[in-house]
């Protein structure tokens, strides 16, 4: 088994709700300049997509799992996580973020979790391909999120194809020495 891990280089923000505070420092690796929100009660923040991962698994690989961490924290509101194919709909399942008040990475997923759903190599190297934040306080005290980065970590199988046949080399024809053949001389 092969992995690879990446972080979002790029973000969206969708639907309506609060504002985030400098969505794009949640972007790139750990750094303490976040993303943040902050909800009074019974209010829900507009949804952060990370995004723009930069994975080039091979075309034939079989994906495994799919490893989400972030490094965030949490003073009251909740997060729900999703995965997502083309930075607007949720696929599978949502994860629970179970985030401290300290800015601390959380392991959202395990590396054998597929999220209810197949991905193909061409979704996971997609700029698309991205992970999907849900804060709210509709459940849970008011107070702030801040978010400093996202990575995700791709399990997948792999097999490299045999070579073709010849190594991808043509052969050289060497042609046989044939005696030429001389027409009789009429005299």
């Amino acid at each position: 088994m092969a992995e690879v891990t990446k972080y979002a280089s790029g973000y969206k923000i969708l639907f309506s709700g609060v504002a985030w505070t400098s969505p794009g420092n949640a972007t790139g690796e750990a750094d303490d300049n976040v993303a943040s929100v902050t909800l009074a009660s019974m209010q829900g923040a507009k949804f952060l997509v990370l995004n723009h991962f930069g994975f080039s698994l091979p075309a034939g690989a079989t994906v495994t799992g799919i490893q989400v961490e972030i490094r965030a924290s949490s003073s009251g509101p909740t997060m729900i996580m999703w995965l997502t194919k083309d930075s607007e709909d949720t696929v599978g399942m949502d994860k629970y973020a179970d985030l401290s008040e300290s800015l601390e990475w959380v392991v959202v997923s395990e590396e054998d979790e597929l999220w209810g759903t197949t991905w193909t190599p061409a979704e996971i190297n997609a700029s698309t391909f991205g992970v999907i934040t849900d804060v709210s306080t509709y459940s849970s005290p008011p107070g702030t999120v801040r978010v400093d980065a996202v990575r995700v970590s791709i399990y997948y199988d792999y097999e490299e194809p045999p070579p073709s046949e010849g190594g991808g080399v043509i052969p050289s024809v060497v042609p046989e020495r044939i005696p030429a053949r001389i027409p009789p001389i009429a005299l």
